[in-house]
């Protein structure tokens, strides 16, 4: 399994990105399911939908990349129980610079 992440989704769909063509060349990897099924959880949806609206200005290409997404990859839903966790981590990292990453568990 691959979890996606939405800087490579966002990267993917916006052709002006200075990593579209790298991600284009991935996501063929991806797509012939190379690193095994992938997945995306309802976050990184809606952070993949809104980034792809503001970077591109169109709300039809928002559209059309949350779209593609339902139809694409499989959907985990992150529980409060998988979000306080990793905003936990998050808040007692030491020394280091990591984003709040909530990556839900296969059930």
């Amino acid at each position: 399994m691959i979890f996606l992440d939405s800087s490579f989704l966002v990267a993917f769909m916006v052709d002006g990105d200075i990593n579209h063509a790298k991600a284009a060349e991935v996501m063929q990897d991806v797509v012939n399911a190379a690193y095994g099924p992938p997945v995306i959880s309802d976050y990184v949806f809606d952070e993949t939908a809104t980034v792809t609206f503001v970077r591109t200005g169109g709300l039809q290409k928002a559209g059309l990349a949350g779209e593609a997404l339902l139809k694409a990859f499989r959907m985990l839903k992150v529980d409060d129980r998988v979000f306080l966790e990793a905003w936990q981590k998050f808040k007692s990292q030491k020394g280091t610079k990591y984003s709040l990453r909530i990556q839900p568990q296969l059930s």
